[in-house]
């Protein structure tokens, strides 16, 4: 047994598989800079194509704010 842990068996046996370490689901924020220079969190959605929607959206309506989305 390794100093101070768990056999290396398992380790692999709670270990996620390689290439799946981030299991979590993806959350996407749309966030809002606006005319101040003062940024806002708007929304958070479960899949970039919906908060990226949503951008479009904001920004159609012609404000004079601008509108991105980040992962978190």
């Amino acid at each position: 047994m390794p100093e101070g842990g768990l056999p290396k068996r398992e380790i692999d046996a709670v270990a996620p598989a390689r290439g799946q370490q981030d299991a979590a689901p993806q959350r996407w924020a749309l966030w809002r800079l606006d005319e101040n220079g003062n940024h806002f969190l708007m929304e958070t959605f479960d899949s970039r194509e919906r908060a990226e929607a949503a951008a479009r959206d904001y920004t159609a309506r012609g404000h004079k704010q601008t509108y991105w989305v980040e992962r978190g």
